[in-house]
């Protein structure tokens, strides 16, 4: 009698210790710091044109980008990052520097396997000129543009295809929720 109920109780235990543990494998999460060094990866190959016919040519590469996930607005991915950008002008070329903080919203693309941000804005920027200050209301909009179109066509993550639990986060998950320093997939 006391060994059946011994019994009972292990197996209620190892119940429990199964549901619990099933509960937590129904959210996968990527941290922020996961994330940011995949992004590092991929912008060390970027190198942008962009061509104003007679008003000017640009080439931006970025130095640095970090993602705040969640941590500065909630909802949305701030992003902090430095570049260089060369512009050839009529009056000369000029090297600027570029610091940025942008806003987006993370997307969920599943037949990319991929995370992209989308709606990119810039919230605050400063520009630092070889030759001095630098017109930003001409320039702005085209590097605007430049970075929509980089982040709408270059995820900022993509799917590890060797890690099952990630695949299968990103096979089930029909939106990607923003936490706190991580982007999180509810599994159904």
């Amino acid at each position: 009698m006391f060994l059946k109920r011994i019994y009972t109780v292990f197996i209620l235990l190892l119940l429990s210790g199964l549901v619990a543990g099933c509960q937590t494998l129904g959210q996968y999460s990527l941290s922020e710091q996961f994330v940011n060094s995949a992004l590092q990866k991929q912008l060390s190959h970027y190198n942008q044109s962009v061509d104003a016919g007679d008003l000017f040519k640009m080439n931006v590469t970025f130095n640095d980008m970090n993602l705040n996930i969640g941590r500065q607005e909630a909802n949305k991915v701030v992003a902090d990052g430095t570049a260089k950008a060369a512009i050839q002008t009529p009056l000369g070329k000029q090297n600027v520097s570029l610091r940025l903080n942008l806003k987006a919203l993370p997307e969920l693309n599943k037949q990319q396997n991929a995370i992209f941000l989308r709606q990119v804005e810039i919230a605050d920027y400063q520009l630092d000129s070889s030759l001095g200050s630098i017109s930003s209301g001409l320039f702005l909009p085209y590097l605007n543009q430049a970075l929509q179109l980089y982040f709408e066509h270059n995820p900022v993550y993509q799917l590890d295809k060797t890690n099952q639990l990630e695949y299968l986060a990103f096979q089930t998950a029909s939106t990607i929720k923003i936490e706190q320093g991580k982007f999180v997939f509810s599994l159904k």
